[in-house]
């Protein structure tokens, strides 16, 4: 049995189109949050309580 070889092609960033960001993402990008890590800790927050 050989190695497992994929196929698959990765989209050129160049070429890839520009997606809109929301007034929160242009926050974080302009600070360089991570804004996964943000809503991480919302959820949690909502999660578990403020207590």
């Amino acid at each position: 049995m050989g190695k497992m070889v994929s196929e698959e092609i990765a989209t050129d960033p160049a070429v890839s189109e520009k997606v809109e960001l929301s007034r929160f993402g242009e926050f974080c990008q302009r600070r360089g949050i991570n804004p996964n890590l943000i809503m991480l800790k919302i959820t949690l927050f909502v999660m578990y309580g403020g207590e």
